[in-house]
């Protein structure tokens, strides 16, 4: 997806909104998963496997420090089969930025006991063509904004400036 000129213009003014922290969350994450599809396909020795194992770090990596701006709005849980045959939970975080939606596996520690919770009956899914998605160069853009900790993040619930809650 070639990046809008308005989303351009907003970085360069230093303002982050919920569209471009979403896209680029979502283009992190669908990368992620691209990768974790394409070594389904390799042999379990294939020397390709260690940088789609990389990959996929960096990706989830990048959208966790995207996502770290904002708040996560529900837990949602899911019980499943461990490889001993014992039942697991697993819990995620779960966002909302603009028209997106995100889920971060978390450890039951790390629960936040305000936050609502729901349960989980179907979770898996697919990546994207990299073509419908925002370019990995301005999600580094992005990433580098936030890191500054010099921008305006715009959401329609809360404006935060240098990662400081306006509305507070």
């Amino acid at each position: 997806m070639r990046t809008t000129r308005q989303m351009n213009q907003l970085l360069k003014q230093r303002i982050i909104t919920d569209d471009i922290l979403g896209a680029c969350a979502y283009s992190c994450s669908k990368r992620a998963k691209n990768y974790r599809d394409e070594l389904r396909e390799y042999p379990r020795f294939s020397r390709y496997r260690k940088n789609c194992h990389e990959k996929i770090d960096l990706y989830y990596r990048m959208k966790d420090e995207l996502l770290s701006i904002v708040k996560p709005i529900a837990v949602h849980w899911q019980n499943q089969l461990d490889y001993d045959e014992s039942l697991i939970t697993k819990y995620f975080f779960y966002y909302s930025v603009g028209s997106y939606s995100f889920h971060k596996p978390i450890e039951a520690k790390d629960v936040d006991p305000s936050l609502l919770k729901y349960k989980l009956e179907n979770f898996y899914t697919t990546g994207e063509d990299y073509r419908n998605l925002v370019s990995v160069q301005f999600c580094e853009k992005v990433l580098e904004l936030i890191r500054s900790k010099d921008y305006t993040y715009l959401s329609t619930t809360a404006t935060i400036e240098g990662g400081k809650d306006l509305n507070e």
